[in-house]
């Protein structure tokens, strides 16, 4: 089924979803104004993401891969999961409303990291004490 303009159906089928199964990045992305971090995957073929997200305040901070989509999409989630049991506030409209990709944004004071690759140790850190 391909995505309908109301954003339902198979994310994988719509021309600007995320296909799991080609080759990814995972971002980092900072808004200062906001004072707002936020990670997010892409596929390498559609870098248009991480533009609108520039257009609206973001800079990129630190892109990582390409890498299997699979696995950028793994990482992704034990990511947020480390980040949401560590208290960062995920998921905080009240700061910039509902934007794109808002549920993968928390506020800087809340959980303060400089890269993706300080993330991923803290999400193996995580992970393994689990």
């Amino acid at each position: 089924m391909s995505r309908r303009s109301n954003g339902q159906g198979c994310p994988t089928c719509a021309p600007s979803g995320f296909d799991p199964n080609i080759p990814a990045v995972i971002y980092f992305l900072e808004n200062s104004n906001l004072a707002l971090l936020k990670v997010g995957i892409t596929n390498i073929k559609n870098t248009k993401r991480i533009d609108k997200h520039r257009r609206t305040g973001w800079t990129p901070i630190d892109i990582r891969g390409p890498m299997e989509g699979h696995l950028a999409q793994e990482w992704e989630t034990a990511i947020l999961r480390m980040l949401k049991a560590k208290g960062a506030d995920l998921s905080n409209e009240k700061i910039a409303g509902k934007f794109d990709g808002y549920s993968e944004a928390w506020s800087k004071s809340t959980f303060e990291v400089k890269s993706i690759k300080e993330l991923m140790r803290l999400t193996e850190e995580f992970e393994e004490s689990n």
